[in-house]
C-alpha cells in the first residue's frame, strides 16, 4: 500500500510530506501511520500554510494521531501564518481529549 500509495503521489508532483499531511486532514489515519512510521514522512511536516501535521490532527479530534505524532517528536507551540498553534485548533473544534492529550511547552 505504502508503495503505491507513494507512486501515485510523485506522479502528481507530492512529497512525502505532502501526501502524509493529505491523509491526516482526510482522516485516513492508516496511511498517514504508515508514512510516518516507514514512509519517512516528517512528524513536524508542514502545508505551505505552515499548518502542521499535529494541527491537522488536533482539528479533526484524531487522538491517536495526535499521541503518535507527539512520541514521534511533533512540536507543539509551533504556529502557522495565522498564529494558530495544535491546542488552540483542538479548542476551537471542542476536542477536550485532544487539549488534555497536548502538552503545553514552556518557552525559555
Amino acid at each position: 500500500m505504502l508503495f503505491s500509495l507513494l507512486v501515485a503521489a510523485t506522479s502528481f508532483g507530492l512529497s512525502t510530506n505532502e501526501v502524509f499531511i493529505a491523509s491526516i486532514a482526510e482522516g485516513n489515519m492508516d496511511a498517514a501511520k504508515i508514512l510516518l512510521e516507514k514512509g519517512g514522512a516528517d512528524a513536524n511536516a508542514k502545508d505551505k500554510e505552515d499548518t502542521t501535521a499535529l494541527m491537522f490532527a488536533a482539528y479533526g479530534g484524531q487522538i491517536e494521531m495526535v499521541k503518535l505524532l507527539l512520541a514521534k517528536g511533533a512540536e507543539v507551540n509551533v504556529k502557522d501564518k495565522e498564529d494558530t498553534t495544535a491546542l488552540m485548533f483542538a479548542s476551537f473544534k471542542g476536542h477536550a481529549e485532544v487539549v488534555k492529550t497536548t502538552p503545553i511547552q514552556k518557552r525559555h
